[in-house]
């Protein structure tokens, strides 16, 4: 059974924390980021792009205000 993807997971590890939002900006400001698994299933605002969205929502997770 595929398991759904959770919003916010950027290395697809099932869950949400400050690692996913480390890397989502690595993607952002276009560092290597090749030897790492970058799960667009993440995304959070529908554009299929691991952006500045995903980082925001990220850190609202984290923070519980979400």
């Amino acid at each position: 059974m595929e398991q759904i993807a959770l919003k916010g997971d950027v290395n697809h590890d099932h869950q949400v924390n400050l690692i996913d939002a480390v890397l989502a900006l690595r993607v952002m400001i276009g560092l290597d980021t090749s030897g790492e698994t970058i799960n667009l299933g993440g995304d959070v605002n529908g554009d299929s792009k691991i952006g500045i969205a995903e980082v925001i929502y990220i850190l609202q997770k984290t923070a519980g205000l979400r």
